[in-house]
């Protein structure tokens, strides 16, 4: 099971991140931060109580409770609170076809301020033998087994801190040693991992994005997570966007680029343009062009703010014995893609 110690400072992290928490002045939840442990494969619901105590001198009462996800349901045995007294929020977690470790969150509104009181709920599931393979498609060694080839990290906004994981199974009777780290990753990524995998359970690796002081990276960023057992050893490639902070609103900026592709001889087409054009209400600012793939000597646009329904053109200028793919990254401060890409296809004519 993930070393206890880390998942206290893990939840602390969380609860001060969001400002909210299981306790305060006014309301104390007990065994609000609940792991069940590592439970069979035959069990399908989990279910447990908690206590919601009012401390404070004021009446309380429970406005809205949210779900972090539809497998999880929530039953309060009352919504007023009155001081001194307490009432009991009741969870089951249907555990469906899910193996491995798994976590959900429920938040529960109250009165008297906006942040929600959050409960978190954790267990680690055994996967029956002959399913090993289909729940951990990838190989690491005899004994591990992960459960994606590869870890998309979607957007990873500016001033943000993103965390993602990574599931390793342990099908032997002995615990294993392993370890993880990141090849090529860039500085304000890092990795935890406990040192070994009980017998039968499953392991979880931790990659925290932290871009809190992050203002001048923009695109996909690639780089692989490397799992070694012995003397095996597997890379689980990474991805993700690095993108501005961004909110949707009723009235936005929004990027459209009509061609998105071209085939050209750059012998005889060394410039290949693509037209763009913000079709949003507000100003469309391009924050960067970069070369995602291949290469090419010089990419332009003539502005780098367009207004409402304003057009432009993004230049790509390619050497005459160019080959293969070319991929240019766009980043701008469209809220539904802040990230595209455009591609030029290099095919020398036959001489």
């Amino acid at each position: 099971m993930m070393n206890r110690f880390f998942w206290i400072l893990l939840t602390f992290g969380l609860v001060a991140c969001g400002n909210s928490g299981h306790q305060s002045k006014r309301i104390l939840i007990e065994d609000a931060d609940y792991d069940f442990g590592v439970v069979a494969d035959t069990v399908q619901v989990l279910k447990h109580q908690f206590k919601i105590e009012n401390v404070g001198s004021d009446t309380c009462r429970i406005v809205k409770i949210e779900k972090s996800c539809g497998c999880t349901k929530v039953r309060e045995s009352a919504d007023v609170i009155p001081p001194g007294e307490a009432v009991f929020l009741d969870v089951e977690v249907d555990l469906g076809i899910n193996y491995s470790f798994f976590e959900r969150d429920i938040n529960i509104y109250m009165d008297h301020q906006a942040e929600p009181y959050t409960i978190f709920v954790r267990a680690s599931r055994q996967v029956p033998k002959e399913m090993v393979e289909k729940v951990f498609p990838v190989r690491i060694s005899d004994k591990l087994r992960a459960n994606i080839p590869f870890l998309i990290l979607t957007y990873l906004p500016h001033g943000e801190v993103k965390t993602h994981f990574l599931n390793i199974n342990n099908s032997s009777d002995k615990a294993v040693k392993y370890t993880a780290r990141l090849i090529g990753a860039p500085s304000y990524v890092s990795v935890f991992h406990d040192d070994e995998i009980p017998a039968n359970e499953t392991g979880r690796v931790i990659i925290t994005s932290d871009l809190t002081n992050v203002k001048d990276e923009w695109g996909v960023v690639r780089y692989a997570l490397r799992i070694t057992s012995g003397n095996d050893s597997t890379d689980i490639p990474v991805e993700g966007i690095v993108t501005q902070q961004l909110t949707t609103s009723e009235t936005h900026a929004r990027i459209m680029m009509p061609v998105k592709a071209f085939a050209v001889d750059p012998a005889h087409k060394p410039c290949t343009k693509f037209a763009v054009a913000n079709t949003g209400e507000e100003t469309l600012y391009i924050r960067n062009l970069k070369v995602a793939k291949g290469a090419a000597q010089k990419v332009t646009i003539g502005l780098r703010s367009l207004a409402y329904q304003q057009k432009d053109t993004i230049s790509v200028f390619l050497a005459p014995d160019q080959k293969g793919e070319v991929i240019i990254g766009i980043s701008t401060n469209d809220p539904i893609e802040p990230y595209k890409e455009i591609s030029v296809f290099c095919e020398p004519s036959e001489q």
